[in-house]
């Protein structure tokens, strides 16, 4: 912008022209995928540590 009027008016009209807009998402399928590899996990550390796998 050429001066300081140029460059304020352009802040002012930038949040008109660019925004976002809240959505909501559904995560629980993070939390079901972090429960099931901890059972797995678990388990496989449980097989190990009583020589359930040969």
């Amino acid at each position: 912008a050429p001066d300081e009027e140029s460059l304020s008016r352009v802040y002012r009209e930038i949040g008109s022209r660019v925004g976002y807009v809240k959505e909501k998402r559904e995560i629980t399928f993070v939390f079901a995928a972090a429960g099931t590899l901890l059972l797995l996990a678990g388990g496989t550390l449980s097989a190990l540590w009583f020589n359930r796998i040969p």
